[in-house]
């Protein structure tokens, strides 16, 4: 993501084209850390790391993960079109993971994203709903939702770090 943020500031797409394939290479990586939905999952001894938040259930998939995933995929298919490859897998696994994160996250009931669908607990944090606004994941109404069920809900625990707190 950092990658296409450069090139949108700076124009500079030799930059971008000299430090593509070390990109592509950790999409490889990260691709060999997907389960049988294409989502990133913890194995034992990962560390799950969204935010030092004691409030996140990261039970199997989680959700914050799966959005920052979606973006780096839609990124990598900008990074594409900059260099002109007519490749359009990052395209297709772009639109996968964001309807998988949207059936399997989403929680009509609660109006927000849930961290975890894995453990049953329906928790919802205020992480993965702020990549949720900020990343494109939620539509405008979804939006409007989050804001209402998450951002201006006293009763969801609040982003205590000044790393999350940028957000």
């Amino acid at each position: 993501m950092s990658a296409y943020q450069h090139y949108e500031m700076s124009g500079d797409v030799e930059f971008v084209r000299a430090i593509y394939p070390k990109v592509k290479s950790m999409m490889e990586f990260l691709k060999q850390q997907t389960d049988e939905n294409g989502f990133i999952t913890g194995r034992p001894g990962d560390w799950i790391f969204i935010d030092w938040s004691e409030s996140l259930d990261k039970a199997g998939a989680v959700c914050a993960e799966q959005i920052l995933l979606s973006r780096c995929y839609h990124t990598m298919w900008k990074l594409e079109k900059l260099l002109e490859s007519r490749a359009s897998v990052y395209q297709e696994k772009y639109l996968s993971i964001k309807e998988k994160t949207d059936r399997f996250f989403w929680n009509e009931r609660k109006g927000a994203y849930v961290d975890s669908f894995a453990s049953g607990w329906e928790n919802v944090s205020r992480h993965a709903n702020i990549f949720a606004v900020l990343f494109g994941q939620a539509d405008e109404s979804r939006k409007r939702r989050i804001c209402e069920n998450v951002i201006f809900n006293e009763e969801i625990p609040q982003i205590t770090t000044p790393f999350f707190r940028f957000f």
